[in-house]
């Protein structure tokens, strides 16, 4: 045969020899993994490799040993030394990519330190503290004083089996969830001592001011019982204009004294209002400022009763007697009955509802009833049918 052939039929024959050999060879290496060999082994293995392919060719007559099949060998031994210790490489690089365990830790799992874990308690629970002041979490407005002071003063107990990373996690729920918090982050040390980073409450205080409106802080004297909510007016030298007080300052002392015997004292603290967009730059730059508590939340049934006022009616509330009720039925006397409670005694009445706009069978002698008419006919014939053995002193 030429050469071309026979050099053909090397790659044939090598190919056809060395990949299985080389399988075995890469299966071998892998299984080892990351024991320390001799990298020559893998060219030991290689001309291993090649001695069995031809005693394997020899034992199946695909070549025989002279001049003429010269390329033929030659080419295929070179093909199955090459496939071999290609694969004896590429197992060695697998086996160094496989996990040889599935123990490894894929989460911090760092637990207390011996320290801490003398404190623990028979249920099991620890108790951390503040390492120090409160950090101001980055993006968002201090903590006011008395939450700062309410976290830096604060213990929390929590389960101590458990990595500090949980641990972690457990406490910004909690704080989350107590005070409210924008944003909070905990460290805990071994010792069990945490470190707070947190944000205030925002209380979305975008969502209380009206379409229109711009929220504003002043100092003024407030007057005492302010709340939030509460409509006011605000005074300057040079305009008045309607607010809506928002907050309070939540750090303010109480004033000095027995407030609930002056209920009108006041006292000056910051003060975050709620006002009319164009009036917001007067209030910001005056120099002092006033607020006036304005009435509001006025009641139905004062509206009604003053209707009756105006029109010469009285409301008044009295324990029917025969007389009265007699009163009430005579259709001459001006004088109805727009509510009745029946009972005798006191306790018996307060247990019983009020009955609007009563039948005549409902004006029993002793039951509570509401009566209304024109002030002097009703009068007149109060007096008229008050009982004879009644004494005067």
């Amino acid at each position: 045969m030429t050469t071309p052939l026979e050099i053909v039929l090397g790659l044939s024959f090598g190919l056809l020899l060395g990949l299985p050999l080389a399988g075995l060879v890469g299966f071998g290496r892998v299984v080892v993994g990351n024991t320390p060999i001799d990298p020559s082994l893998g060219v030991l293995a290689s001309v291993s490799a090649v001695a069995v392919a031809g005693l394997v060719a020899a034992s199946m007559e695909l070549t025989q040993l002279t001049t003429a099949q010269l390329p033929r060998l030659s080419v295929g031994a070179v093909v199955v030394f090459a496939l071999t210790l290609y694969a004896d490489s590429a197992g060695r690089q697998l086996a160094d990519e496989l996990p040889r365990t599935t123990a490894r830790p894929t989460v911090r799992t760092q637990t207390l330190s011996a320290d801490a874990i003398d404190d623990i308690d028979a249920a099991g629970q620890l108790t951390v503290r503040p390492a120090g002041r409160v950090r101001a979490y980055q993006g968002y407005p201090p903590l006011g004083s008395s939450l700062r002071t309410t976290l830096e003063n604060g213990r929390w107990r929590l389960p101590a089996d458990v990595p500090l990373s949980t641990l972690e996690t457990r406490l910004e729920d909690r704080l989350r969830t107590n005070f409210n918090l924008a944003a909070v982050d905990t460290a805990i040390d071994g010792r069990g001592r945490v470190t707070i980073t947190a944000a205030p409450p925002t209380d979305d205080l975008a969502t209380d001011v009206p379409s229109g409106w711009r929220a504003v802080s002043v100092t003024a004297l407030v007057p005492a019982g302010l709340g939030a909510g509460d409509e006011i007016l605000v005074s300057t030298a040079a305009t008045t204009a309607r607010g809506i007080v928002l907050r309070l300052a939540a750090d303010e002392a109480d004033p000095v004294g027995d407030t609930h015997l002056t209920p009108a004292v006041e006292f000056e603290e910051s003060v975050l209002l709620a006002v009319p967009t164009p009036d917001a730059a007067g209030i910001l730059e005056a120099d002092s400022v006033r607020l006036v508590v304005t009435p509001q939340r006025t009641s139905h049934v004062s509206d009604a009763v003053s209707l009756l006022e105006r029109d010469g009616a009285t409301i008044q509330r009295v324990t029917i007697t025969t007389p009265i009720r007699e009163a009430v039925l005579d259709d001459t006397v001006d004088i109805d009955a727009i509510a009745v409670r029946s009972g005798v005694d006191p306790l018996e009445a307060s247990r019983n509802p009020w009955t609007f706009d009563p039948s005549a069978d409902a004006l029993e002698v002793g039951a509570e009833a509401f009566l209304v008419g024109t002030a002097m006919t009703a009068l007149e014939s109060l007096e008229r049918t008050r009982p004879t053995t009644e004494v005067s002193c």
